[in-house]
């Protein structure tokens, strides 16, 4: 289901949609925001932001999530939501806190959002 997911939102169309879906304005602005900051296209930086939040959320993160999801009645969007958030406060934390010009997002440094971390 998860790769269903990115697979989707890797497509700008589709992330719009999804975004939309979600009928939150200050989130979409914010994804557009980031998006813009570390220079990719909204579906490559909403994708990402769930690949990092499955690669790297901790235990909580994970628990707040599925607990939340156990109580939805639209636990796709709900994820997504979820995943989004964790992903924008960690980029916007780590980009406030670097130095300018150094690497700063949850993705690990060094390689775009859109790729893993080896």
């Amino acid at each position: 289901m998860l790769s269903h997911i990115l697979r989707n939102l890797s497509d700008d169309a589709q992330a719009d949609e999804a975004l939309l879906g979600l009928g939150d304005l200050v989130l979409i602005a914010a994804v557009e925001e980031e998006s813009r900051a570390h220079e990719e296209a909204r579906g490559e930086y909403v994708a990402g932001a769930v690949r990092r939040f499955a690669r790297m959320a901790g235990n909580e993160d994970w628990l707040a999530v599925m607990g939340k999801l156990e109580r939805s009645d639209k636990p796709a969007e709900d994820f997504l939501r979820q995943t989004l958030q964790w992903a924008l406060k960690r980029d916007r934390d780590e980009r406030i806190a670097e130095p300018a010009g150094a690497h700063a997002c949850s993705c690990g440094g060094g390689h775009g959002h859109g790729q893993t971390a080896r």
